[in-house]
C-alpha cells in the first residue's frame, strides 16, 4: 500500500510543478501539444505578434506604439504595411486601413498616406486603395467579394489573443488543437 501511495502522491507534486511550470511559460502546453508556434506564440523578445493567414502577422516592436503587417513575407516590394488602424481576416482576404506614416521628430513630413488594403493571401495579390478618393471603390470591393465592414483594432485583438491564442480566422484543425490544450489546463 505504501509504493502506490508514494505513485500518488509523486503524480500529484508532478501536476502541480506542471500547472507552475505552464504558469511561467505558458507556450509550453501548446508546444508539447505539437501546435505549431506561429499560432500560439504571442510575443518574442522585441515584439509583440498576432497571427493573421500564415504567413502574415501582425507586429508592434516593444519599443513603438504603431502596429505594422507583414506583408514583405510574401514578397510585396514596397515591404511592410505600416501603421495599421484596422484590420479584418476572412477566408483567404485581409483588409483594413493603414493610417498615415509620418517621418522626422516634429511628425510634420509625410512619408506615406492612408489607405485602404485588400490582400489575397493564396494569390499574394495586394491591392491599396487611396483613402480620400477610393474609398467607394474599396467598399464595393468588399461587396463584390462577399467580406463584411466590420473592422477590428489591432490593440483590442492582441488583448484577446493573449489571454488565450484562438483567434476566429484560425483553420478549424488548429481551433481544436488549442482547445483540447486549454482543457487540459482546467
Amino acid at each position: 500500500m505504501g509504493l502506490l501511495s508514494n505513485l500518488f502522491s509523486c503524480n500529484k507534486i508532478k501536476s502541480k510543478i506542471e500547472k507552475i511550470e505552464n504558469k511561467v511559460n505558458p507556450g509550453s502546453p501548446y508546444k508539447e501539444a505539437g501546435i505549431e508556434h506561429f499560432y500560439w506564440k504571442a510575443e518574442d523578445k522585441d515584439k509583440y505578434i498576432i497571427p493573421l493567414i500564415k504567413p502574415l502577422r501582425l507586429i508592434k516592436w516593444k519599443a513603438n506604439d504603431d502596429w505594422g503587417l507583414e506583408t514583405s513575407t510574401i514578397g510585396w516590394k514596397y515591404g511592410d504595411i505600416s501603421p495599421i488602424v484596422t484590420i479584418n481576416v476572412k477566408d483567404v482576404y485581409i483588409y483594413g486601413l493603414k493610417d498615415i506614416d509620418y517621418f522626422g521628430d516634429d511628425r510634420n513630413m509625410v512619408d506615406s498616406p492612408a489607405f485602404f488594403y485588400l490582400i489575397n493571401i493564396k494569390t499574394k495579390e495586394i491591392k491599396t486603395y487611396d483613402y480620400e478618393r477610393e474609398k467607394n471603390k474599396f467598399e464595393e470591393e468588399l461587396k463584390r467579394l462577399g467580406l463584411p465592414e466590420t473592422y477590428l483594432e489591432p490593440h483590442n485583438i492582441y488583448m484577446e489573443y493573449e489571454k488565450y491564442p484562438d483567434l476566429e480566422w484560425f483553420p478549424e484543425d488548429i481551433k481544436t488543437q488549442l482547445n483540447e490544450v486549454k482543457a487540459s489546463l482546467k
